[in-house]
């Protein structure tokens, strides 16, 4: 009902492939989960490639490295880094308050390179009042402003997919499922990242999601097929 009926509820994508990640039971008493498929750091890089205004470069660049909610994203405003401490030293990593579910207070770490992309586009775009959102217009109405933005960028986001190769598609012109890209598998995509290419363990990874319960970070523990195969090619 939820996954047929998701616009009607006002559901945003972002929370409709939440629900779609969950194990569902079925009659039989079993369980059924669908692993969403990662983008690599390449893919990501090429996908940014592929976008042609810097707002949405940046969007995405945030998005995966720092694992950004969608929600979270838009809530950013210009005082939320400490660009203080940051510059002492700005090629480590920065720090930027976010708010997530239930506008639950966390801090996402930004690599140094993102921070002065950042800087440079909040510049350029003239946001002179500390509390300027970074992507949504300083204006009311945010709500509403927020979920017609978020459709924006979640077809920026598809298309970029498609023109990368990274999206694919059926003769019939359908998307070949899981291959579509979209705001939510930035942020799968950098759990998976911190556990298979960084090396951190599950509770780092908690603290890097901003997840409450661990329960929340093990959806991310799956390892794809691929990497599995190179591990055990590495150890004969």
């Amino acid at each position: 009902f939820l996954l047929i009926n998701y616009k009607k509820l006002g559901l945003l994508e972002q929370e409709r492939q939440d629900i779609i990640e969950v194990e569902i039971p079925k009659m039989t008493g079993r369980t059924k989960k669908r692993i969403m498929k990662f983008l690599t750091e390449e893919q990501v890089l090429l996908i940014v490639k592929n976008l042609e205004e810097e707002k949405y470069k940046v969007m995405t660049l945030f998005s995966f490295y720092c694992g950004l909610r969608l929600g979270e994203l838009y809530k950013v405003k210009v005082n939320y880094f400490n660009w203080a401490e940051w510059k002492i030293n700005p090629k480590d990593y920065g720090e930027c308050r976010v708010y997530g579910k239930g506008d639950k207070e966390g801090v996402a770490l930004v690599p140094g390179d993102l921070m002065i992309r950042l800087a440079k586009y909040i510049k350029k775009q003239n946001l002179i009042n500390l509390t300027d959102f970074l992507f949504l217009p300083n204006l009311p109405g945010l709500q509403l402003s927020l979920k017609s933005r978020a459709s924006v960028f979640q077809k920026r986001l598809k298309r970029a997919g498609i023109d990368s190769g990274i999206t694919k598609i059926e003769l019939n012109g359908e998307i070949v499922e899981g291959t579509q890209v979209h705001p939510h598998k930035l942020r799968h995509s950098y759990a998976t990242h911190l556990l298979i290419v960084q090396g951190l363990d599950i509770r780092e990874v908690q603290e890097l999601l901003r997840h409450s319960s661990i329960v929340s970070t093990q959806i991310y523990t799956h390892v794809d097929k691929e990497h599995l195969k190179k591990k055990l090619r590495e150890k004969k």
